[in-house]
């Protein structure tokens, strides 16, 4: 009886794992481009603070997004950095899933991964879409892929040049020629 019981039971984990492989490959999801079809986000203003309370070498990003959809869609909204990886994440203010709704709407997202290098070289994409896509939950959970990209955005960060800078040569406070000027 025991036997037929456990046989019984990984049959029917069999199946449902066969059905879920099945839907995903007979019935696939349309494109995130599709699904967010009409949907605009532009970048309305960011804030760098620097460093980020948690650590020292990690700067946090605020990002206050325009969002313009012609209707409602019932997708999560999700936003990174460069990449659509978890690590490049940009959480939203609010916890939960942020959906777009008919007209424009406000959205403030930031992350606290910036690095010193994200500095340096100022010119970033915005990479936005629905959140976890076909990537699946595994990937999502292993952090692979966060993010089906429907659209990018610039973000242009403020330059700061990391190697400074030296004064103009007449400005030394002592002279650098051993001989006096021609008359």
């Amino acid at each position: 009886m025991l036997i037929r019981v456990a046989v019984l039971v990984v049959t029917i984990v069999v199946a449902i794992v066969a059905g879920l492989l099945l839907e995903a490959v007979l019935f696939p999801l349309p494109a995130a481009s599709v699904r967010l079809a009409g949907v605009t986000v532009t970048i309305d203003s960011f804030e760098l603070d620097q460093p980020a309370p948690s650590s020292t070498d990690r700067h946090r990003l605020d990002v206050t997004l325009l969002i313009d959809s012609p209707r409602s869609i019932d997708v999560c909204l999700a936003f990174a950095i460069d990449a659509p990886f978890a690590g490049r994440r940009l959480e939203p203010a609010a916890d939960g899933c942020e959906r777009p709704e008919a007209g424009r709407r406000t959205l403030l997202v930031s992350s606290t991964a910036l690095t010193d290098d994200d500095l340096a070289f100022p010119s970033h994409t915005l990479v936005w879409g629905v959140r976890g896509g076909r990537c699946g939950l595994v990937f999502e959970a292993l952090g692979v892929c966060v993010v089906e990209q429907a659209g990018t955005a610039t973000l242009d960060l403020p330059f700061t040049n990391p190697l400074g800078s030296f004064p103009p040569l007449g400005s030394f406070p002592i002279p650098i020629f051993s001989f006096g000027p021609i008359p």
